[in-house]
């Protein structure tokens, strides 16, 4: 804040205010500091007109020291970037760093409303600035739009943020900053909670990659595994599951314990090992010591990456070295992204307390969940779409191949339901285990039963928002457990042979081979048709629903422009987007790929011509003209392979890289093949044929 105090007045103030407090200002008073030091040391390192940087040593408590720079930024984009370049020189500190303050800046385009846009320029180098520094945003609640110009024309932005290194996620994953009302400012105070880790009742079991290089691990598995037990196949593959679950339990205490803690004893003993050898080099049983000690010590390293990696959730990253300190601040910024430390109640009330909090969440899925929809399914006659023939084939017995495809099929760590086992387990064990689970998965084909251990899952709420304060804000995900998607692997894999004769070709989107783009250029041509002069028509919407409450466009822009090597589209340009999807659209219809769409097209369009030759009529859809000015970029990288030649029109498709009709004219129409003559006059047992009045000075055709 600007305290606008001048240095006489700086002592008299504070002790008015606080007697028992310490200060500190910064240059011309623009920073004031104000600590009580009975439950803090402040030790400020550095002090300019832009900032204020020092280390807090809680007095209290648990919390440990760390590092905070108090910002308020300049007006002047010069000075900013001045100030910028500070805060890169500052996170070069291996302490946790808090930053927070009055940025003059902001980072999106959705943080400003009203008003002129923001400049690229410099959103650019604040955001290039908060990457160098590795810096991400705290959880906020509240409206983060902290500041407004108080005018009639309202002009709004995220000018106040609060930001931490991954250190600081570390040592405080549950930090959140609250937006708070501003009252007579024009800018909103924020007010930081570090809360100590919310209390998260006993841990669930997971598989871990990393138990696999252990030497034992096999013996361990297979041992649980042969566990004798009595009951349906289900039931048996189930109490497997649950006695390897046990034995692993068990010895991961025994063999591994905490990860990081085995890490340091391993690294410790290499150490040691080492100091003795130097001290006496001609020991071959200490060498051969250190040389046991360095593979302990590697082994210990790649299970802690695995492990880390894991917990992350991130694919590998081939960075030239271990990605440990990348994976462990992916793993405490996700925890600090999905925790749930407040949340706004029905009657817009934040709800802090942890056990407030859980009662809400269950009150709200509750009521949701148990709503009545008030339609009976039975007063709907639906016609039976399936034929005996096809419901032999859905309810026939499983096989092994069949198993083996939904198995392999999945991602191998993905999180786990209850029962702790990823589709890793499955894969890796696949020839331990794969006789047992097929037993269970055909008993359960033929009872029609699914025991509640395989159909109960984990439901984990996802923030749809960067700060989501509201469950209306989260998308409530199950993680069920490998067996139960195996099995609806299997059922959805069946079911995909027959889906495109069960579903409504009106229905156009998630089903293989159709495309949401013919129902969207159906609707653009059937409003140009209504628009049209003559008899009197209208259009009725139905079934619009909402699909998103929100979008993240500078994060959509991202990953549109992004090459895909790094998972984005590699789309730059919207002429280029716009003339591949015209391009796709033409090929569909010069493939004869059947749709609604399509038959509307050559309905209207194509009548009495060919794709590769007609031109828009006065009047079509703009989405027409587009398709059609995609015709000559579709030629230039198109090549035809002629196999019989039944299929490709002689004079107007363009086998010979363009069409026959561009490259001689209508002179050979004298010779007497019509417009609709095919490339096969041309074959003749598999070869060129050339017909004989074909004109010598053509010839270099052939």
């Amino acid at each position: 804040m600007d305290t606008k105090l001048h240095a006489s007045q700086q002592d008299r103030v504070c002790r008015f205010i606080c007697p028992d407090h310490l200060f500190h200002f910064s240059p011309e008073a623009r920073l004031g500091l104000l600590w009580n030091p009975d439950s803090m040391n402040i030790r400020v390192t550095e002090s300019t007109t832009q900032f204020l940087h020092f280390r807090v040593t809680p007095i209290s408590g648990h919390l440990s020291p760390f590092m905070v720079t108090a910002i308020y930024a300049s007006n002047s984009s010069a000075e900013r970037l001045l100030l910028w370049q500070n805060l890169s020189r500052l996170s070069t500190q291996t302490e946790p760093w808090l930053l927070c303050g009055d940025f003059n800046e902001v980072r999106y385009a959705y943080e400003k409303v009203g008003g002129r846009p923001i400049h690229t320029r410099q959103v650019r180098r604040f955001n290039e600035c908060i990457e160098r520094c590795s810096l991400e945003d705290l959880k906020a609640t509240g409206h983060i739009l902290s500041w407004n110009n108080q005018q009639s024309t309202r002009i709004s932005c995220r000018l106040d943020r609060a930001l931490g290194n991954h250190v600081f996620f570390s040592e405080f994953p549950n930090s959140v900053v609250h937006y708070l009302a501003p009252g007579i400012s024009d800018h909103s105070p924020l007010r930081i909670s570090m809360h100590p880790l919310l209390p998260t009742g006993p841990r669930p079991f997971k598989y871990f990659e990393m138990w696999e290089s252990h030497p034992t691990f096999d013996s361990i598995v297979h041992t649980a595994w042969n566990t004798h037990f009595e009951g349906s196949p289900l039931f048996i593959f189930t109490r497997k599951l649950s006695a390897t679950k046990d034995a692993l339990k068990r010895w991961n205490i025994r063999v591994y314990g905490p990860v990081l803690h085995q890490l340091q004893e391993k690294k410790r003993a290499l150490i040691q090992t080492q100091l003795a050898v130097h001290q006496n080099q001609t020991n071959i049983s200490l060498r051969s010591a250190e040389s046991e000690a360095k593979i302990a010590y590697i082994t210990a390293l790649h299970q802690e990456e695995s492990f880390l990696r894991q917990k992350s959730r991130q694919h590998w990253l081939a960075l030239g070295d271990r990605n440990s300190k990348f994976f462990y601040s992916s793993i405490q910024s996700r925890k600090s992204r999905n925790s749930i430390s407040t949340l706004k109640s029905n009657d817009g009330l934040l709800i802090s307390d942890h056990s407030s909090i859980k009662r809400h969440i269950v009150e709200y899925y509750t009521a949701l969940l148990n709503r009545e929809s008030g339609i009976a399914i039975a007063e709907f006659n639906f016609p039976s779409k399936v034929t005996e023939e096809q419901n032999i084939v859905l309810t026939s017995t499983v096989t092994i191949e069949e198993l083996r495809a939904a198995v392999f099929s999945q991602k191998p760590l993905s999180s786990p339901g209850p029962d702790g086992f990823p589709a890793r387990f499955y894969q890796k064990y696949w020839d331990l285990i794969n006789q047992d689970l097929l037993l269970a998965v055909q008993h359960f084909m033929i009872n029609r039963h699914l025991l509640k251990q395989v159909s109960h899952s984990f439901i984990t709420l996802i923030p749809k928002t960067a700060n989501a304060d509201s469950l209306d804000h989260f998308r409530p995900i199950s993680l069920c457990n490998s067996l139960y998607k195996i099995i609806t692997k299997v059922l959805a894999s069946r079911l995909q042979q027959i889906l495109s004769g069960l579903v409504s070709g009106h229905q156009t989107a998630f089903i293989k081979g159709r495309s949401i783009h013919h129902n969207i250029l159906l609707a653009h041509e059937l409003i140009s048709y209504i628009n049209k002069d003559g008899p009197y028509r209208a259009c009725i919407k139905v079934d619009l629903r909402k699909a998103f409450d929100s979008v993240r466009w500078p994060y959509l822009i991202k990953v549109l422009q992004g090459p895909k090597t790094e998972g984005g589209l590699g789309v730059t340009r919207i002429e280029d987007w716009s003339r591949g999807s015209s391009g796709a659209r033409f090929w569909e219809l010069a493939s004869n790929v059947p749709s609604m769409w399509a038959s509307w097209i050559r309905l209207r369009y194509l009548r009495k011509c060919n794709i590769w030759n007609c031109r828009p009529p006065n009047g079509c859809s703009c989405a027409w003209k587009q398709i059609i000015k995609a015709r000559e970029w579709v030629v230039t990288h198109t090549k035809y392979i002629i196999f019989q030649g039944l299929s490709i029109n002689l004079w107007q498709d363009p086998w010979l890289n363009g069409s026959l009709h561009q490259a001689i004219g209508r002179t050979l129409l004298s010779w007497g093949p019509p417009d609709s003559t095919s490339v096969a006059v041309f074959i003749k047992e598999g070869e060129w044929c050339k017909p004989p009045r074909w004109p010598q000075d053509i010839d270099y055709l052939w």
